[in-house]
């Protein structure tokens, strides 16, 4: 397991990845991609060797990261990539938390699937499963 990305919730991903980029020099690496599944918006800023920060920003007000985003958003997401995510999910399960949502293939990942869980600590986490090698 290796992390892959911290999630943001935003607002607006445009005006925060130009807010990271003067304060941060740090610049998106991916186009903007919708997934109407997850029903938000994302796009990737490298910040290391395979790893990133995502910033999430809501399609519409049924969004779960419009709820996040009248909290006053900001980070609300681990996300480690894992080799394979039925053995993660059942790791988290076995330890008190609960899954959430997935698995469910994700656009931003190429079809990759991805799931969703609450810690037992009540951590959101992402998990994506590995690319297959080639």
């Amino acid at each position: 397991m290796k992390l892959h990305h911290v999630g943001i919730a935003v607002d607006s991903i445009v005006h925060h990845a130009e807010q990271y980029g003067r304060s941060l020099g740090i610049k998106l690496s991916t186009d903007i991609v919708e997934d109407e599944i997850q029903r938000v918006r994302v796009a990737f800023a490298s910040v290391g060797a395979d790893t990133f920060i995502e910033f999430v920003e809501p399609l519409d007000e049924m969004s779960p990261v419009t709820r996040l985003l009248k909290n006053g958003g900001g980070v609300y997401h681990l996300c480690y990539a894992v080799p394979d995510l039925d053995d993660a999910i059942a790791q988290v399960c076995r330890e008190g938390g609960r899954l959430i949502q997935g698995p469910t293939p994700a656009r931003a990942f190429g079809g990759r699937p991805i799931a969703w869980v609450y810690t037992s600590s009540r951590n959101l986490v992402e998990f994506l499963e590995e690319a297959p090698p080639r």
